[in-house]
């Protein structure tokens, strides 16, 4: 597209459909990732490129007329523009995704006939109605670009939309984007550990994202010992952080390049009584005067707070020695229990496992998977990337079979994202030596909507 901001327009317009949900959810990369979004979305991502490309833009907000907005939120269901085909990707690839998609397709028809046949009740709940989505796709955002000393509005809302055309008073104008307007992750990881016979539980570490600036991103926790001070420059510096080791450790967040958030220590087994480590945690009396905190459970609470200030947590365990049956009987260990079950060999090595989280706020469009699985392979090994690629492409199959289904002869029920969903891999080894691989969909929420007249049976959530 060059810098050529009537081609960045036109590719907005005629390559990223709309879909309607709230606020800031995708951001640019997340809306590239779709080829879809909101107004708020597809508007981001037309002011990325075109600031990209040199050119000063602003946001416009406003009202757009009840009728635009039907005929807005109908386009969802119009087929959407297929990408050129990529001749560079492999026959393999593609044919893997086509099975994928068939098979997930013959198994919904299957599924709906029998419950069809059980006469399983629908709940409408959860399907926005035809009327809500055209009053939540009236609050409009759009583009107003700098030429020649003039704003010129520049609104990819329908197939024949041309740059100065507006369909909505702009009641303000903004340099950028207000907070309150961005859908909200918070990432929590929390402890539950023993110092006696009773547990406490702690947060050792938060971190706060915007959902769009995590959409298509692999967030990685590991566990570093307790004086890691960040990735080591050199061999002397990471020998350091080793001998001062004191058997404690401390997650870590790794975001991307030098971004990374480092949480409080903790202790996963018995403290060392030997080593450098036993020397210190002697002089702190650890062990001898008093027992030493030693955690029963790792886990991760995250937060999806939406603009409207509803919020949804989802909790991944990291470790639980307790147990799930003895949890349910609300029974706690004793702490000499717990340090035989934590110091155990079949307990995981947390030092030594690592856990991805793939966060994606809309779909993944198949030809950035077939892109993913052709990409040659490098002579390093890169964990990150390779966790990437599994997550991207359990992402973009799934998404490419249930984008929209429905039965012959009634309308068909699209599928889309109006909040986060979120993957984690994680690749885990015990002290014994046994390597365990989980692919876990921790959140797989997708909205569902269906033109009038659709009957609800033909509504999967």
């Amino acid at each position: 597209l060059g810098d050529d901001p009537l081609r960045i327009f036109n590719y907005v317009r005629d390559e990223i459909s709309f879909e309607s949900y709230t606020g800031c959810l995708r951001g640019p990369r997340g809306t590239l990732l779709a080829l879809a979004g909101n107004s708020v979305d597809r508007s981001s991502l037309l002011a990325s490129m075109l600031q990209h490309g040199g050119q000063r833009v602003r946001f416009a907000h406003g009202t757009l007329p009840e009728p635009l907005a039907r005929e807005l939120v109908s386009s969802m269901w119009a087929d959407r523009p297929q990408p050129p085909a990529d001749t560079n990707s492999p026959d393999a690839a593609k044919a893997g995704v086509e099975r994928f998609v068939n098979s997930v397709q013959r198994d919904y028809k299957l599924i709906r006939d029998q419950m069809q046949k059980a006469n399983v009740a629908f709940s409408s709940q959860s399907v926005p109605s035809l009327d809500s989505l055209i009053k939540e796709t009236q609050d409009h955002y759009w583009i107003q670009w700098l030429k020649d000393g003039n704003w010129v509005d520049l609104d990819p809302l329908f197939s024949d939309s041309t740059p100065t055309t507006k369909y909505a008073t702009a009641t303000e104008t903004l340099d950028s984007l207000p907070n309150g307007l961005y859908h909200q992750v918070e990432i929590r990881v929390r402890i539950e550990e023993y110092a006696g016979n009773q547990p406490s539980s702690r947060v050792i570490l938060t971190r706060n994202s915007k959902a769009a600036d995590l959409s298509g991103v692999t967030v990685l926790l590991a566990h570093e010992p307790e004086n890691w001070n960040g990735p080591a420059e050199n061999l002397q510096a990471a020998l350091t952080s080793a001998i001062q080791d004191t058997g404690r450790i401390r997650p870590v967040l790794f975001l991307g390049g030098e971004n990374w958030a480092a949480g409080a220590p903790f202790y996963p087994k018995s403290p060392p009584a030997s080593g450098m480590g036993g020397i210190f945690n002697g002089l702190a009396g650890i062990g001898t005067r008093h027992d030493a905190p030693i955690a029963s459970a790792e886990a991760l609470d995250i937060d999806l707070i939406s603009p409207n200030g509803q919020k949804e947590t989802i909790t991944r365990n990291i470790f639980d020695v307790v147990g799930p049956a003895r949890r349910a009987k609300n029974i706690n260990l004793s702490y000499d229990d717990l340090r035989t079950k934590a110091d155990a060999n079949d307990v995981v090595d947390l030092s030594a496992s690592v856990y991805a989280l793939f966060f994606s706020t809309g779909a993944i469009a198949e030809q950035h998977v077939l892109s993913t699985v052709a990409a040659p392979p490098t002579d390093e090994p890169d964990a990150e990337r390779t966790l990437q690629r599994i997550a991207v492409t359990f992402t973009v199959m799934s998404d490419a079979a249930t984008s929209k289904i429905g039965a012959p002869g009634n309308a068909a029920t699209c599928f889309y994202f109006d909040s986060p969903r979120l993957t984690v891999i994680d690749v885990s080894k015990s002290f014994s030596g046994e390597v365990g691989f989980t692919l876990d969909l921790r959140r797989d929420s997708p909205r569902a909507v269906a033109l009038a007249g659709c009957g609800k049976r033909d509504v999967a959530t």
